[in-house]
C-alpha cells in the first residue's frame, strides 16, 4: 500500500468511528449511506494490504494468495456465509478445507464477483 492508501484507510476508519459513536439520539438517516461506502472503500484498501502483504511474504518472489475464511468473506463482500458456502462447495469458487473450516482465495472470488461465471478462471 502507498503512503497515500494508508492515510486515506486511516480517515474512513476515523469517520466510521466517529459516525459508530453518535448516541441513538444523534443518529441521523444519512449516515447509513454514508457507512456503507466507507465499508466499500476500506474493502478496496483491505484487498490492496493483503496483496502487498502477500507479496512481501513470498522469499521467492511468487505471489501468495490471501486465503481467509467464509466469514471473513462474508463480511468483506456483503454476500451472506451461506452463499459463499454454496459456492465454494459447488467450485465456483476456489477452496481448501482445513479441517473444519474452508477457506477461500480472496483475489479469486473478486475476479468471479467482478466477472461473473463466464469469465472468471477459477
Amino acid at each position: 500500500m502507498s503512503s497515500a492508501q494508508i492515510a486515506e484507510f486511516l480517515l474512513l476508519l476515523d469517520r466510521k468511528t466517529a459516525i459508530t459513536s453518535h448516541s441513538v439520539t444523534e443518529w441521523q438517516p444519512e449516515y447509513s449511506t454514508e457507512l456503507q461506502q466507507i465499508e466499500k472503500e476500506l474493502n478496496v484498501l483491505r484487498v490492496a494490504a493483503d496483496q502487498d502483504r502477500g507479496r512481501a511474504s513470498s522469499d521467492s518472489g511468487e505471489y501468495v494468495p490471501t486465503m481467509i475464511t467464509l466469514s471473513e468473506a462474508a463480511k468483506r463482500t456483503g454476500l451472506s456465509y451461506d452463499r459463499l458456502r454454496k459456492m465454494a462447495l459447488s467450485g465456483k469458487i476456489h477452496s481448501v478445507r482445513a479441517g473444519s473450516k474452508i477457506l477461500i482465495n480472496f483475489e479469486r472470488l473478486l475476479e468471479y464477483l467482478d466477472q461473473g461465471d463466464q469469465g472468471a478462471v477459477i
